[in-house]
């Protein structure tokens, strides 16, 4: 945004290709780790890293998220629990990580997951907006904070043939997000008026 509050379209997309054989990797060869270490030098608002699968991806997707710049990307996993745990699962086997290390940085590094997931009816539904508090080291679990999530309320619309044609259900508030958050939404220019109950 400018002085004036108007989106400025500053957008940069750079991609990153398969490495035919022949030729040779270069710090200027289009890999993702080059694409991240030159997107970082422009002081990015947001880096998009589009889904990651393997565990090399995971890895260079932690090492942005642990400079400091938001950053979002997407990856398969069932639940909030099960996607940190297989964030810590990828990296760990990218670099040899202790696991426990790998959670507790993979913990620091997320500040929310986004758990989407298609339904019986073909529709995609978003069914859990979490915060991520910290790692429990003692506990060796990942401490979470859900915000929202969808509940289905059994009024699913059904044809005589047994198809599902809408899965009935409403999204609702479960949680309120904590006052570290909160703190760093509003250093970030978010009012009080765009978060409140």
């Amino acid at each position: 945004r400018d002085d004036n509050g108007v989106v400025l379209n500053n957008t940069v997309l750079w991609q990153a290709r398969d490495n035919p054989k022949t030729e040779k990797i270069t710090d200027s060869y289009p890999t993702l780790s080059n694409l991240n270490s030159h997107a970082l030098r422009f002081t990015p608002e947001l880096i998009l890293v589009g889904e990651v699968r393997i565990p090399v991806e995971f890895s260079e997707l932690l090492r942005v998220m642990m400079t400091g710049h938001l950053a979002w990307s997407s990856f398969h996993a069932d639940s909030c629990v099960e996607a940190i745990k297989r964030f810590a699962q990828e990296v760990s086997a990218a670099t040899n990580m202790d696991i426990e290390i790998a959670m507790d940085q993979v913990c620091d590094a997320l500040n929310f997951i986004i758990v989407q997931k298609k339904l019986k009816d073909g529709t995609r539904k978003i069914t859990s907006i979490s915060e991520i508090l910290k790692y429990d080291s003692i506990k060796k679990v990942p401490v979470i904070n859900e915000i929202y999530r969808f509940k289905p309320d059994g009024k699913s619309t059904i044809k005589e043939n047994g198809v599902v044609l809408k899965v009935g259900g409403k999204h609702e508030r479960c949680g309120k997000l904590s006052d570290g958050m909160v703190e760093k939404l509003y250093m970030a220019g978010v009012t009080y008026d765009e978060i409140k109950d």
